[in-house]
């Protein structure tokens, strides 16, 4: 096998490990310095922890399911099969959920269940629009398309305060309307 080219301290430690495989950090770190090349042992560890995770990373991998269909087998969610059980059982508590799908070969959390069924109820009892935005009225302007000014809000004030109130003013608007 020819000898690969170290060009990091990465490297020298990968090559170090490749032919001594059971050495600890401090071992590797020593001996990496005795040939010139200053390692740390923290670095040692993140290069081994790294290393030993990619391993296990493609150890991991599954091989898919394969379907005698043509379609792409469709993966489910936890969470997708607690929003589906509770579209079919609305009125269901936590603990059924689970149960319910539990039997149908689905393990999900308790908490998980707690906590989709509260985001969907409190996504089911947001209003479309905010508060804020429904309180809101459109600001009237005059038929030549200016503001009311406060020259004339006051007046309008002294019109109410003569007449007797709000009431009185609104009960003449009434009876004008009606003479149209």
């Amino acid at each position: 096998m020819p000898a690969t080219e170290i060009v990091t301290r990465s490297d020298a430690i990968r090559a170090y490990i490749a032919t001594n495989p059971g050495a600890k950090a401090r071992q590797i770190a020593a001996a990496l310095r005795e040939q010139g090349i200053d390692v740390k042992e923290n670095l040692v560890h993140k290069v081994m922890q790294r290393d030993a995770a990619k391993a296990a990373g493609k150890r991991r991998k599954r091989p898919r399911a394969t379907s005698t269909s043509s379609a792409p087998a469709v993966r489910i969610t936890g969470t997708d099969s607690i929003r589906d059980y509770l579209r079919r059982h609305p009125g269901a508590r936590p603990r059924d959920i689970r149960a319910g799908l539990e039997a149908e070969g689905i393990k999900v959390s308790q908490s998980l269940v707690h906590a989709i069924k509260y985001r969907m109820s409190q996504e089911s009892s947001r209003p479309s629009v905010r508060a804020a935005a429904r309180r809101a009225r459109p600001i009237k302007t005059s038929p030549n398309g200016s503001r009311v000014t406060i020259e004339q809000l006051f007046k309008v004030k002294q019109f109410v305060d003569e007449l007797g109130g709000l009431a009185q003013v609104r009960q003449a608007l009434d009876t004008l309307d009606e003479f149209r």
